[in-house]
């Protein structure tokens, strides 16, 4: 995404936008600097969280999440209806502007 900036066109009374190539947007800033403070799990760490959570339901919902990146309140969303078993497919409802969609097990 290339950084712009509006300039007010006095003639015609509109906006016109000047893109600048080199310098990224203030939006691609911030979404880069959210990426670098991102830090994953190895996998000794996931293996021991999911050793101490006992019931079966609970370590699906922490596999479901964290391979797909689910936040806490979108996982609290998920029902039954949402799990197709013929498809191996669940239907998430994505938030904060995320689009939803069908997470598969077919990869793993």
């Amino acid at each position: 995404m290339k950084s712009t900036k509006s300039k007010k066109n006095t003639k015609a009374g509109k906006t016109k936008r000047v893109v600048n190539p080199a310098k990224p947007s203030k939006r691609r800033q911030r979404a880069a600097a959210r990426i670098e403070k991102i830090k994953f799990l190895s996998f000794d760490e996931l293996r021991r969280l999911l050793a101490v959570i006992e019931r079966k339901r609970d370590k699906a919902l922490f596999l479901i999440a964290y391979r797909h990146g689910l936040r806490a309140s979108e996982v609290g969303k998920l029902r039954r209806d949402d799990v197709d078993l013929k498809r191996r497919q669940i239907t998430l409802s994505r938030l904060k502007g995320s689009p939803g969609g069908s997470a598969s097990d077919a990869a793993g």
